[in-house]
């Protein structure tokens, strides 16, 4: 799980939005394997009917992400990280999981949080 500060979080998932109105604040995260697959996977969910919300482009944080709103205005971004590793089950054996692994909390310039796993 990763807390971001909700301006930030506003930023890049609801960036025509100043407060969360018509979106109830929280992203869900899918990471793909490649920083191509970000397009690919945004493009096909376009295709299958998901509205775009901010095309991929580089963060602050090291990644390439995208954000996509679902047919019921869920918000999920499409992610990919260069420090993310996986085993061979796709879990992620780096504290805080799949939540840009490799983070540790505050060690992201822009405030990120990286919850630790117990």
């Amino acid at each position: 799980m990763a807390l971001f500060p909700m301006s930030d979080l506003t930023a890049e998932a609801a960036p025509d939005s100043t407060a969360p109105t018509g979106w109830s604040g929280v992203t869900l995260a899918c990471t793909v394997d490649s920083r191509d697959d970000v397009d690919s996977a945004f493009d096909a969910a376009v295709s299958a009917g998901a509205t775009p919300v901010a095309a991929a482009t580089d963060r602050s944080w090291g990644g390439f992400s995208a954000f996509i709103a679902d047919p019921e205005g869920n918000r999920w971004e499409i992610t990919w990280s260069p420090r993310a590793r996986y085993d061979a089950r796709s879990s992620s054996p780096w504290p805080g999981g799949c939540a840009r692994a490799g983070a540790t909390s505050l060690d992201k310039p822009s405030g990120h949080h990286v919850a630790p796993t117990p």
